[in-house]
């Protein structure tokens, strides 16, 4: 180990002793740990945690599994605390065209990237049309997707939303977020169906379903009636579109609720969203408009709703104790406020050349006001940049 890494790390555990004293003797420690002839021991510590609200596919549940299987007595959830109130997120996209700006204080541009699957044949197409779009859109543009199977089995062709680290800002916890998309069906085909595929949080194998991300098929149909089941992991909601530029309002977390009573319908996040034309023998072809996200929950409402999952998770993780912190900073350095009475900062006009003294002149004291410890620093631009050049290698 270098120099600079032992330091960094004995500064961690230094870090993680001295927050002990400010909170009651924790109640769970793992009788592996052994006891020192004075009576202290210690604890093993997961002190930087994201789960279903945060950018990636983790749920509380499936590190509450792993800490459990790991033997970890404490886990600290850091949730980014701009995700949790949604600060520069995009609540409308009018596909005008695959490098879209969101309007002003909703990010940079979303990138879409194509994605096929099955026996297409040729006619399997897709892009940015000007024409037809919803009535309902103030801007001219729509996402045009057609797909044609060689056979029954089904071919699939869209669009995935991929953005970048960042420009993720669709990326958040699912609970109370209903999504608005407005639909036109081509016409002549009923083998197939359009679809908007949401894939969800990764939760540990559970009555006789396997460890796993969750998903969420809307399939937009000429005809039929409304239905909702589910084949495992996989939701299935079929949504009949019976008028031309239908506006279909879509409840990811009303619909897990149904699907899977036994888990949490809060522990969900939204990880992908894709648009695709899906064929199962025809030519099945439409239009995908004027795309909005309603976020009824936000802010300091998502942290309770978090401490109130954590109690629900208490009963079936016994062993493992919890404590809520958060990750502090839209912009870096990001640091991690530790303690309690943790409140999440107001970033109302804060930008990014002023965030680094706003961080100092007004969160850090807000956070030692507050009892908390220590800030740690978490992200800065020199790691985040070594992140990047690991991403083709491995995920972070």
């Amino acid at each position: 180990m270098s120099r600079r890494g032992f330091l960094q790390a004995s500064a961690g555990s230094a870090a993680a002793v001295a927050l002990l004293p400010g909170f009651a003797r924790l109640p769970f420690r793992s009788p592996a740990r052994a006891v020192t002839a004075d009576g202290t021991f210690a604890y093993s510590m997961a002190m930087h945690i994201h789960s279903s609200f945060s950018e990636f596919n983790g749920s509380m549940d499936a590190h509450l599994a792993q800490a459990a299987l790991n033997t970890v007595d404490v886990v600290w959830w850091t949730d980014h605390d701009w995700r949790m109130e949604g600060v520069n997120y995009r609540d409308v996209t009018h596909f005008t065209s695959f490098r879209e700006t969101g309007a002003s204080g909703q990010g940079g541009k979303w990138s879409w990237s194509k994605r096929e699957s099955g026996p297409n044949t040729s006619a399997s197409t897709g892009g940015i049309v000007s024409t037809p779009c919803s009535p309902n859109d103030p801007l001219s543009g729509a996402l045009h997707v057609a797909a044609r199977s060689r056979s029954t089995r089904p071919a699939k062709f869209g669009y995935y939303a991929s953005c970048g680290p960042s420009d993720w800002n669709y990326r958040d916890n699912l609970a109370g977020q209903s999504l608005l998309i407005d639909v036109l069906l081509g016409t002549g085909w009923s083998r197939g169906y359009l679809e908007l595929l949401l894939i969800t949080s990764y939760h540990p194998a559970t009555s006789g379903r396997p460890a796993g991300n969750y998903s969420l098929s809307y399939r937009f149909t000429p005809a039929g009636t409304a239905t909702l089941s589910a084949s495992g992991n996989n939701g299935i909601i079929t949504v009949p579109v019976t008028s031309p530029w239908q506006t279909c309002t879509l409840t990811p977390s009303s619909d897990i609720a149904a699907l899977w009573p036994d888990l949490d319908y809060r522990d969900f996040g939204l990880f992908q969203l894709t648009f695709s034309a899906v064929s199962t023998g025809d030519l099945v072809s439409g239009y995908f408009d004027y795309l909005r996200m309603d976020r009824a929950v936000s802010g300091q409402a998502v942290f309770s709703q978090q401490g109130d999952m954590m109690s629900v998770l208490a009963a079936r993780y016994p062993g493992v104790a919890q404590q809520q912190g958060t990750e502090v900073g839209p912009h870096l350095p990001h640091v991690n406020w530790f303690g309690s009475n943790v409140t999440l900062p107001d970033y109302t006009g804060v930008t990014t050349a002023g965030y680094q003294a706003f961080l100092a002149s007004t969160v850090i004291p807000q956070i030692h006001a507050a009892g908390g410890w220590p800030p740690i620093t978490t992200h800065t631009a020199a790691r985040t940049a070594r992140r990047c050049r690991r991403r083709s290698r491995t995920r972070c």
